[in-house]
């Protein structure tokens, strides 16, 4: 017995990668073959054990939504590596962004994007920008004052980032040509690219913790956020 997504609402779900908080080794068994020799590869054990954990945990709850054992679940990658499900054959489309210790997956009837930063100081934000805000977000993004450039900063990225896993791209996209706004409630404003997407997608900002992030969804959809505690 399947139980999808209510066809107009993401559920964004929020977990812990922390190696300290899990036994990865239960996560490990139902890990792909490919999925483990991807693990083997990372030459620092945490970063190993960490996608271990995010990638077992994903297969866990894609699977408690169609009813299937995780190991039997099957990925078809797309020419920018987003996944896809192809087994079980199933409308349910799903993102995975994780940052140090804590991973966010949206989960939803249609294509969606997600991505979770944890908020640290740098050194230059102004010059950072400069790689992919466009020409109007530049502008507003100067006349910032310096205190709050550092929140702009994760809003325009996270935004950006899960922007473009949305509609299945990478950061070959022009993202520069994309204008989305630094306010509490983000606005796709312009994407020169693909105009059209404007009147498709909308974007929704969360904050955890010391993280922040952002989903991509389709308009008129909903975002319900599911944190998982290890106590549940």
């Amino acid at each position: 017995m399947r139980n999808l997504p209510c066809p107009t609402q993401v559920d964004l779900y929020l977990f812990s990668i922390d190696p300290n908080d899990y036994d990865e080794k239960e996560f490990l068994s139902i890990l792909s073959a490919e999925e483990q020799e991807k693990a083997n590869k990372f030459h620092f054990p945490s970063l190993q054990k960490k996608y271990v954990i995010s990638h077992g945990m994903m297969r866990q709850l894609i699977a408690s939504y169609i009813a299937c054992n995780p190991r039997d679940i099957r990925y078809h990658f797309n020419a920018f590596g987003k996944p896809e499900l192809v087994i079980p054959s199933c409308p349910l489309h799903f993102n995975l962004s994780h940052s140090e210790q804590f991973a966010a997956l949206a989960i939803a009837s249609h294509p969606v994007g997600a991505d979770i930063e944890q908020i640290k100081p740098l050194e230059d934000y102004v010059s950072l920008t400069r790689h992919f805000l466009s020409i109007k977000e530049r502008k507003s993004f100067c006349q910032l004052a310096a205190d709050d450039q550092q929140l702009a900063f994760y809003r325009a990225w996270t935004r950006k980032e899960a922007y473009i896993k949305a509609i299945g791209m990478g950061l070959s996209y022009p993202v520069e040509q994309v204008t989305i706004s630094f306010d509490e409630q983000p606005q796709l404003l312009e994407d020169r690219a693909n105009p059209m997407n404007v009147e498709k997608l909308s974007i929704v900002s969360f904050e955890h913790k010391d993280y922040l992030g952002a989903v991509a969804i389709p308009k008129d959809y909903t975002v319900e956020i599911k944190k998982i505690s290890l106590q549940s």
